[in-house]
């Protein structure tokens, strides 16, 4: 099983001969064939998912974490049904392959999820704007691309903050290459995004504010200081660290590298 980013960035055509191109998008509970989404029920795309984060999975493995209520016969008989069924939607048995006793995606089968924790130190600092404009898409979706069905599966509660965290992750890298470019607004909107999301978010907050900085305004980064210093004051009772009050402290140019 191969691994590539997410969403739409995911979409990669495979040239195997008599192979159909299969991806499963965990990020936002897709499954497609040759570029094409697949029409599952919830239940079937929980199974497809569950073999792309946890893959080789038993029997017994999937029916615990799927139909954590039925009987162990029954949940295993529920995993055959359900595997014959996603196949036959696939229409390709090969899109689940059954061997020493565990399921798992079939070999050619692309997902999102295998490498995600190392996406965000994939991004280059020197990215083009196409390349950046990309990558945020794909932190945006990583951050909140699953559908209610999804995120109704209580399993999938720390998958769901792993996506969450990577997307945020590689947001702020993203926002990083772009103030490095010194496209200031594009990476001010990706820091707006994370900043609306989390008031009290300080990695985001403290990256736009130096980026304002940059940009010599300081009327507006000393404005977010302030709405920053309320969020965590009102939901932590804390203060911002102390790296983030000593950039209106000391204004040395060497210290608002970003």
């Amino acid at each position: 099983m191969r691994s590539l980013p997410c969403g739409t960035y995911a979409r990669v055509v495979m040239n195997t001969r008599n192979v159909p191109a299969c991806t499963v998008e965990v990020c936002t509970g897709t499954v497609r064939r040759d570029g094409a989404p697949i029409r599952l029920t919830p239940r079937e795309a929980e199974l497809v998912v569950a073999l792309a984060v946890y893959p080789r999975s038993g029997g017994g493995d999937l029916a615990v974490r799927i139909w954590p209520d039925s009987e162990a016969s029954r949940g295993l008989n529920l995993v055959k049904v359900f595997v014959h069924r996603v196949r036959r939607r696939v229409g390709w048995d090969g899109f689940i392959v059954h061997e020493q006793r565990t399921y798992k995606l079939g070999p050619p089968v692309q997902t999102d999820f295998q490498g995600l924790n190392s996406l965000p130190s994939s991004v280059d600092p020197r990215a083009t704007l196409e390349e950046r404009t990309v990558l945020a898409e794909v932190a945006r979706q990583l951050r909140r691309g699953r559908p209610a069905y999804v995120l109704a599966w209580e399993w999938f509660a720390p998958i769901e903050r792993q996506l969450s965290n990577a997307g945020h992750d590689l947001a702020i890298e993203v926002a990083r290459a772009a103030v490095n470019a010194r496209r200031l607004l594009e990476a001010l909107a990706i820091l707006g995004q994370l900043t609306c999301e989390d008031p009290c978010d300080e990695e985001a907050r403290e990256l736009m504010i130096r980026a304002l900085l940059l940009d010599g305004n300081e009327s507006a980064a000393i404005r977010e200081y302030r709405l920053y210093s309320a969020a965590v004051r009102q939901e932590l009772d804390a203060l911002p660290s102390a790296q983030l009050r000593e950039l209106f402290v000391d204004r040395d140019v060497a210290r608002l590298a970003i």
